[in-house]
């Protein structure tokens, strides 16, 4: 097997369009049995053979590189690439993506899967793969089977002859003057871990496809699985000026995703801390405003769009706050249940800039910090007394039955 650049592999970047594992077979017989062979042909001495030859007895061969590819071959078979079919376009020429690795297979799309210079013209499928190529699974059918729903969704709202259908949603809690605000938040953020544990859209499309939530008129709404650059516009349509918005996707830590990287490397798994300002009685926006960061695997990530109590707060706006990675990408623990409580309260209820005042609530969330240290100190995931994790969660002490 002749290359032009040195393999890819899928357990270490992640992406599924590299060499994945059940594939491989080609190269444990080269190193283990000697019965293939793969060479690198993209170095300065030995550029890639422009020209086969036929010889007179059949046999075929690239003139000049015998001897470094082991002699002559009976069948050579091409794999190095496609390019993109525009035939069934006619005379419309769909603006192609510049791709350094592989050229202009893909059209250039906006947020809404349209050609960027054929209006009207839309994506679907593998086609639709350009803006997460390399990235994420869109160029696979178990990843742009959601693109593909979110790209009807999109077509749906965006219509422009009647009949059009908002982006759908559902409220998932509401807070009222008469109601404990920190219960309020609990069972909204087990509505939230429950959605974080089962969604396939966001494990499948991960770091292109996100969950949005709008949280105004007292009440929070998720529209699920939007696009990452068509978030925007739908805050624009759905969301009023004095709305909460934030929005929850699943991510790699930048940077872990890399074709060197060695995944049995023991720092890949990183034990979360706690600064010690919160064992002594802090909270996460002011000693953990970007939560765990430094984990390496997949994560739930958040991030505030839109503060709705204060349009003139800026504070941690725009700035990604990491829960912690779960072996069993369940997120069904006390230790993910206690972040989101606090996030919803600081950065969607209220704001940064004014939480400081709610000197009650700050002492909820330290008992809800407690528990969080409770639990972290235990040498397992499961509670003592055998319950599952799920239904355990939202009992943060015995006194809040109504939770």
């Amino acid at each position: 097997m002749l290359y032009r650049s040195a393999p890819k592999f899928s357990w270490n970047t992640h992406y599924v369009g590299h060499l994945r594992g059940i594939n491989n077979e080609f190269i444990d017989s080269y190193q283990l049995k000697s019965l293939d062979t793969l060479i690198q042909l993209n170095d300065a001495d030995n550029h890639w053979p422009e020209t086969l030859s036929k010889r007179a007895d059949g046999k075929l061969t690239y003139a000049g590189i015998e001897n470094r590819i082991g002699g002559v071959f009976d069948i050579v078979i091409s794999a190095i690439g496609w390019q993109f079919n525009k035939g069934p376009f006619a005379e419309l020429t769909p603006r192609m993506m510049d791709h350094s690795d592989g050229g202009d297979r893909y059209p250039e799309l906006d947020a809404t899967y349209q050609s960027v210079n054929i209006p009207g013209l839309y994506f679907a499928g593998g086609l639709s793969h350009g803006p997460d190529k390399g990235k994420s699974s869109g160029g696979f059918i178990h990843g742009f089977r959601y693109n593909v729903r979110a790209l009807a969704k999109i077509l749906l709202s965006e219509c422009k002859h009647g009949n059009c259908m908002e982006w759908p949603s559902e409220e998932i809690g509401c807070i009222s003057d008469h109601s404990r605000k920190d219960f309020a938040a609990a069972k909204m953020a087990k509505n939230m871990m429950e959605r974080i544990g089962s969604t396939s859209g966001l494990y499948q499309m991960f770091g292109e496809l996100q969950d949005m939530y709008v949280f105004q008129n007292g009440c929070l709404h998720r529209y699920e699985e939007v696009p990452k650059r068509y978030v925007e516009t739908l805050k624009s349509k759905v969301a009023e000026s004095d709305a909460s918005v934030f929005t929850v996707t699943l991510r790699y830590r930048e940077g872990f995703s890399e074709p060197l990287r060695d995944v049995f490397d023991p720092s890949r798994v990183v034990i979360p801390r706690l600064p010690a300002e919160m064992v002594q009685g802090g909270l996460a926006y002011e000693h953990l405003s970007n939560g765990w960061f430094e984990l390496n695997f997949l994560h739930p990530v958040l991030e505030s769009l839109q503060y709705g109590s204060s349009s003139s707060c800026t504070e941690l706006l725009n700035s990604p706050f990491h829960l912690m990675e779960d072996i069993r990408t369940l997120w069904n623990r006390p230790l993910d249940f206690v972040p989101l409580v606090e996030w919803l309260l600081v950065r969607v209820v209220g704001n940064p800039c004014d939480f400081g005042k709610e000197d009650e609530l700050k002492k909820q969330l330290t008992t809800y910090w407690q528990i969080f240290m409770m639990e972290a100190s235990k040498s397992g995931s499961e509670p003592s007394d055998g319950r599952p994790m799920r239904e355990r969660v939202p009992q943060v002490s015995s006194s809040r039955k109504d939770l």
